[in-house]
């Protein structure tokens, strides 16, 4: 399931003026099917994790009986294994602050014509949606913190100077675990949702000139359902402040020896399409 919202409605209450409108409410289609999202966001659930939507059910703030804490609150109680729950559900301008839009992240890699794997610095290749460009007291736009399409230019004989292919990539900061537990943690489950995003021409055609004769066709973005955890996307998680990365999967245990008082996350893609980060969620 996920709930439509009307997106004017929605940066105004960022912006602390109003609410957010819930326009409709609607079964998670199929994998590869799209949704055409201008005008409005989408608001995923967890899968399993009941959530009632009626006349009083409201975005923000997110205050502990908003949707968005109910549906956080349902998935860890669906593990009773770990006692905490951080939640980023990338409503709110503050949500921003969490990410680190100038990161960087080294992984061993093989490189292309290489059969050793050597240390790789990849940079951030990300981007994020703010109302009317600039100002941050506008709020943001939910469903456009995304990772860029993979860069394909690569090394040729052609082209030698090229460098290697570079993944879509975004990472958070530091994120500190020791309000509920003073030395941290070392048992984690880490969950996520995201879409692949498509986006249509903006067509404006001459009432009897070319192929677009007589059309006037908006551009339109979509969100597009997709597998979780399809090849060519991954997730990091990193106890020691980013020196070192270890690959996990959604909604399976990773436990490590150390407690860690803070971690780092980073999402990769190396996928041809834009996929768009609507929330995610750290269990420990």
């Amino acid at each position: 399931m996920r709930i439509h919202i009307d997106l004017a409605s929605h940066l105004a209450a960022d912006a602390g003026i109003g609410t957010s409108k819930i326009i409709q409410v609607s079964p998670d289609p199929s994998y590869g099917e799209a949704t055409t999202t201008n005008g409005q966001f989408l608001l995923p659930m967890v899968d399993g994790i009941p959530v009632t939507v009626n006349n009083s059910s409201y975005v923000l703030p997110i205050d502990g009986q908003d949707i968005t804490s109910q549906i956080f609150a349902g998935l860890l109680a669906r593990y009773p294994q770990y006692q905490s729950i951080y939640f980023n559900p990338l409503l709110r301008r503050v949500d921003l602050d969490d990410l680190d839009l100038t990161g960087t992240m080294t992984l061993n890699t093989a490189l292309p014509g290489e059969v050793n794997a050597i240390p790789v610095s990849y940079a951030t290749r990300a981007k994020v949606g703010r109302h009317s460009g600039v100002p941050a007291t506008n709020g943001i736009v939910p469903n456009l913190s995304t990772l860029l399409p993979r860069n394909t230019r690569a090394p040729s004989p052609l082209d030698p100077t090229a460098t290697f292919e570079r993944p879509g990539l975004l990472l958070t900061k530091s994120i500190d675990l020791t309000a509920t537990n003073p030395k941290g943690a070392n048992d984690f489950m880490l969950y996520w949702k995201c879409y692949a995003v498509s986006t249509s021409q903006d067509i404006s055609g001459h009432l009897s000139i070319g192929s677009t004769a007589s059309q006037n066709i908006p551009a339109l973005r979509s969100l597009v359902e997709v597998d979780q955890e399809t090849a060519g996307f991954q997730v990091f998680l990193s106890i020691d402040e980013g020196q070192t990365w270890q690959s996990v999967q959604r909604l399976t245990q990773i436990a490590f020896c150390d407690y860690a008082p803070t971690i780092r996350l980073a999402f990769m893609s190396n996928l041809d399409t834009e996929i768009a980060l609507t929330h995610f969620a750290v269990l420990f």
